[in-house]
Parts: structure tokens; C-alpha cells; sequence
């Protein structure tokens, strides 16, 4: 943009800017405002965002899983802060890895499995985060029911374009004792 084309648009700016009852532009300690370098537009109304609040509407049952979710939760935190001394790199997320599980392993047991919880709070705690809703749609299929995580089923984190080795069953292991380098895991092979 030439030069005055550029004053031409801060003069148009400027006169649009000029009943505005807040200041649009920053002002020099002076009082006179600064120069707008490059072309910017400015409505004159600004509409605001709606405001997001904390209120959330907890369906039916929510008490009852709760004191166990803000449990799972306070452990968490806890690994989240935890140091890491003296672990290796991938030791460090071990048991935010196991937490995670555990959370997501409860709500599934108490939907699929024991039937305690409704349809309206199973979907509630998948919205809210409170379980992967991923892990859990692998657990439905045959062959998954026990995955630790899903970095351990994904060809592209592991050598040779395979599965991770907890996913290997004990009896075709050449290892007895195993621990997976991603979350460690001990085996979560479904024949086992």
C-alpha cells in the first residue's frame, strides 16, 4: 500500500473512530493518537461473546459417581505434579496414563456392565471429559475389551509398523516380564 493510501485510510479511520465512547486506538502520552501503520478495520459496534459460566446442569445420578470421579480426579493432580526425579522420560506419564484409565474404565462398567448409571449421565461424563470416549468405542469391539491405551494399538508409534508389546498374550511372549514404553503396561491382551 502506498503511503498515501495509508494516510488516507488512518484519516478515514479516525473520523469513524471519533465518536466512539471508548478509546479504540492507543493515545501518546501527549494526548494525540498514534498512527496505524497498516489497514485495519474497526466496526463501530463491537458485539461481545457471550460469556461462558460454570453452571452445568448434572443429570440424575450424578451424586452417586461423583465422590469417586473428584477422587480419580485429586489423584490427577497429584501425578500431574509429582516430580519425575530420578524416572526415565516415558516413566513420568505412567500414572497419569493409569488414572485416566481407571476413570474411563469406571463409568464404562458402570454403564455396559452393571447398568447403575443412565444413558443421559453416560454421554454427560463423555461430554465433560470425564472419560475417553475413544478408549471406551475400542473396548466395545472383540479383541480390545482389556487395551491399556490407544498409543499401544497405533502402528505408526511403535518399530516395524506393529502393536505394542503388552498387546502380545503371556504365552507367545519371549519375555515373561514385560513393561510397555508408552503408558507401562503389563499385558492387556484380551486372551489373557
Amino acid at each position: 500500500m502506498y503511503r498515501a493510501e495509508a494516510a488516507l485510510q488512518n484519516s478515514k479511520i479516525e473520523a469513524m473512530h471519533d465518536d466512539a465512547p471508548f478509546p479504540t486506538k492507543p493515545r501518546k502520552h501527549d494526548g494525540s493518537p498514534t498512527k496505524i501503520l497498516s489497514f485495519q478495520v474497526f466496526p463501530k459496534y463491537i458485539k461481545m461473546p457471550k460469556v461462558k459460566t460454570n453452571r452445568v446442569k448434572y443429570p440424575e445420578g450424578w451424586e452417586l459417581i461423583e465422590p469417586t470421579l473428584c477422587e480419580l480426579q485429586a489423584k490427577m493432580r497429584e501425578a500431574e505434579n509429582d516430580p519425575h526425579d530420578g524416572k526415565r522420560k516415558c516413566e513420568t506419564l505412567w500414572p497419569i496414563f493409569k488414572i485416566a484409565h481407571q476413570k474411563s474404565r469406571y463409568i464404562f462398567d458402570l454403564y455396559h456392565r452393571r447398568k447403575e448409571i443412565s444413558k443421559e449421565l453416560y454421554e454427560f461424563c463423555l461430554d465433560q471429559g470425564y472419560a475417553d470416549s475413544n478408549l471406551i468405542a475400542k473396548w466395545k469391539k472383540p479383541g480390545y475389551e482389556r487395551l491399556c491405551c490407544l498409543r499401544c494399538m497405533q502402528p505408526r508409534d511403535h518399530n516395524f509398523a506393529t502393536t505394542c508389546v503388552c498387546r502380545v498374550p503371556k504365552q507367545l511372549r519371549e519375555e515373561k516380564v514385560i513393561e510397555c514404553v508408552h503408558c507401562g503396561c503389563k499385558g492387556c491382551a484380551s486372551g489373557e
